[in-house]
């Protein structure tokens, strides 16, 4: 995957876990998850972590476990502007392109604090910090 996600502040927990098996499943950046005792890419709701390392073939995974003080960078579908400071945000999962969308009510997983790349900069990357329901499962 293009976009590489990573924790911006701090150091975060990080667990050993079995990689998904197939050596493509995802790389080093990407938002993942757990599954039956394995690492897979992060789905909607579903993200656990970050990998620090490639899927290898079932190999052991690096993972950063997701903390909700923790500030993580992520990639803006759009451009970076002084004004997305503040805003809720939804972030888009595939298997190709894990990055932050603009406002939407329905499915707000994060808060951007700020701007890593400069205003302006068409994909750029943002500061985020993860709303409280992602680790609550709590819909309000």
């Amino acid at each position: 995957m293009a976009n590489i996600n990573f924790r911006y502040s701090g150091a975060g927990d990080v667990i050993l876990v079995k990689g998904g098996g197939t050596g493509t499943n995802f790389k080093k950046g990407d938002f993942v998850s757990l599954s039956n005792g394995t690492v897979v890419i992060g789905s909607s709701g579903l993200c656990s972590g970050i990998a620090l390392n490639d899927d290898a073939s079932g190999a052991d995974i690096q993972i950063e476990l997701l903390d909700p003080n923790g500030l993580y960078v992520v990639t803006f579908n759009g451009t970076t502007a002084t004004n997305l400071i503040g805003d809720a945000m939804s972030i888009t999962w595939t298997t190709t392109s894990q990055v932050a969308s603009a406002y939407d009510s329905s499915n707000n997983d994060v808060y951007c604090v700020g701007l890593y790349d400069p205003a302006g900069t068409s994909g750029g990357r943002i500061i985020v910090r993860f709303h409280y329901r992602y680790f609550t499962g709590r819909t309000s």
